[in-house]
């Protein structure tokens, strides 16, 4: 419609954010190294309510049913 041709910032970073949440829920081999590394962090900082999750689980939130 117009306008002075200036970005809109906040749909701007929402689309980053989503492009950043497609790669990390790449379930493959090309899947980033920095996903993996997100993984294997939040496995490690599981409440210990959770120690006898199973390990699929732990690896990715996304993995449960």
């Amino acid at each position: 419609m117009g306008g002075r041709g200036l970005l809109d910032i906040k749909s701007r970073n929402e689309a980053i954010d989503l492009m950043w949440l497609k790669s990390y829920l790449t379930f493959n081999t090309n899947r980033p190294q920095w996903a993996l590394v997100a993984d294997a962090i939040m496995a490690i900082n599981l409440p210990k309510s959770e120690s006898s999750s199973n390990k699929e689980i732990k690896q990715s939130i996304f993995l449960q049913n």
